[in-house]
């Protein structure tokens, strides 16, 4: 079940913080873990497909792809309480 967390719309308190904190820390496990396999392996990366003089490429896409996921959350997301966002994430 959707609810869009307009001005007029029924507000319900999260049935499980324990769960939804759970999924935060996933959410967050997951970004944090595939920044730094990228950050660090882009060299590596690079080399392999024989561009070593772009692996700043492969970090600079990663980042631009960050900030268009944050634009659309931003713009599309924001309408829906916050638990309802995580699991759209998940």
């Amino acid at each position: 079940e959707v609810e869009l967390g307009g001005p007029g719309a029924m507000r319900r308190k999260p049935s499980n913080y324990a769960l939804l904190f759970a999924a935060t820390v996933v959410c967050a496990t997951l970004n944090n873990f595939s920044y730094c396999v990228i950050s660090g392996a882009s060299q590596d990366m690079a080399r392999h497909f024989g561009r070593e003089n772009d692996s700043t490429v492969i970090t600079t896409i990663m980042n631009l792809s960050a900030i268009c996921a944050t634009v659309v959350s931003a713009r599309c997301l924001i309408r829906y309480r916050y638990a309802v966002r995580i699991v759209l994430v998940l």
